[in-house]
């Protein structure tokens, strides 16, 4: 399996609208209500594109793909809960639970 890079993007700030010029696909973001919330951004592997850019499975971004729908949970490195959390075992049991899904990547 090869990887890649992904984060959400403030465009607001400068270092990150330099980053995602660089990114291999990238997608505006909304909340469920509809609301703006960044730029989700992927890059290929190699040098780390944004400080909190987290590495993913790279057949999830596809440049010239159709839009998708996305559950993202991104907290702080320093906060980053260990793999059997119970938060994450959640959100595992909650993709299981729904429609199958094109892919899923913690």
């Amino acid at each position: 399996m090869s990887w890649s890079w992904v984060a959400m993007l403030d465009l607001s700030v400068d270092a990150d609208a330099l980053a995602v010029h660089t990114a291999v696909a990238s997608a505006v973001a909304h909340d469920e209500e509809g609301r703006h919330v960044g730029v989700l951004a992927a890059w290929p592997k190699g040098g780390k594109p944004v400080r909190r850019a987290v590495r993913m499975d790279a057949r999830l971004a596809d440049p010239a793909g159709a839009a998708g729908w996305v559950s993202l949970g991104l907290i702080d490195a320093e906060r980053a809960p260990l793999f059997d959390d119970p938060a994450v075992s959640g959100a595992l049991r909650r993709v299981l639970a729904g429609p199958p899904a094109d892919a899923v990547t913690t």
